[in-house]
C-alpha cells in the first residue's frame, strides 16, 4: 500500500482543487475514497482532505497548497512496501514541523523537526510500549499517520468510506484554432510526434 493525503484547515474545496490541478469527475460522484485516483471530502471539523493512492507528491504538492491556504496544512504519506511514513505541517505557507519514520535510518524512533503537537509524544510513547522488541510488527510506522488523523479527521483504516467526491487531473481546454474546428487539439506537430513515441503525455 502507498497512500498520500493533504488536508487544509478552513480552505475552500475550489481553492484546493485549483492549486492541485484537479477537478471533480462528471456527475460529482460520492462514494469511497479508494474508488478513484484522487478523492476529496470536507470533514465536519472544517478540514478539506484530498487523498490519493500514489499520485500526490508531498515534496511538490504540499507547499503549493500551503501557499494558497490561509491556515494549517498537513500532508501525510505512508507505504507498507518499506514501512516508511511521514507527516508534515505548514502554516502561512511555511514549513512548521515534521515527523518521519524511516526504518532504514532508525526503526525504533522518528526524525522530528520543529515543534509538533504534544499528541505526537503520546502516540510515540504508546507505540514504543507496544513495540517492545516485537520485530514482526512496526508500530512506529503508525505514529505519523495517527497524528495526521488526529489533526485532519481522516485515517485510511478508520474512515467511514463514504461521501468522498471522485476527482481527476484537470484536462486541457480545447481551443478553436485558425482554420480548425471547435474541440481540435492545439498541440503542434512536434508534441504530437513525441506523443506517438510515448515521450509526451
Amino acid at each position: 500500500m502507498r497512500i498520500s493525503w493533504i488536508g487544509a484547515q478552513g480552505a475552500s474545496e475550489a481553492a484546493v482543487l485549483d492549486t492541485l490541478g484537479l477537478e471533480t469527475m462528471p456527475g460529482g460522484s460520492l462514494g469511497q475514497w479508494e474508488d478513484a485516483e484522487y478523492s476529496m471530502r470536507t470533514f465536519s471539523n472544517g478540514w478539506v482532505v484530498v487523498v490519493s493512492w500514489d499520485s500526490l507528491d508531498l515534496e511538490v504538492d504540499l507547499p503549493l497548497v500551503a501557499a494558497a491556504a490561509p491556515g494549517l496544512v498537513v500532508g501525510c504519506h505512508g507505504t507498507t512496501v518499506v514501512m516508511y511514513s511521514e507527516v508534515r505541517a505548514y502554516q502561512d505557507g511555511k514549513p512548521l514541523w515534521s515527523a518521519v519514520h524511516d526504518p532504514d535510518e532508525d526503526a525504533d524512533d522518528l526524525a522530528v523537526t520543529g515543534e509538533p503537537p504534544a499528541r505526537l509524544d503520546e502516540l510515540l510513547a504508546a507505540a514504543k510500549d507496544q513495540q517492545n522488541g516485537r520485530d514482526e510488527v512496526d508500530f512506529i510506522f503508525d505514529v505519523p499517520i495517527d497524528l495526521a488523523a488526529h489533526l485532519t479527521g481522516f485515517h485510511p483504516n478508520e474512515d467511514d468510506h463514504r461521501d468522498w467526491i471522485a476527482l481527476r487531473r484537470r484536462r486541457a481546454v480545447s481551443r478553436k484554432s485558425a482554420g480548425g474546428s471547435e474541440g481540435a487539439s492545439s498541440e503542434g506537430p512536434l508534441a504530437a510526434l513525441l506523443r506517438v513515441f510515448g515521450l509526451k503525455r
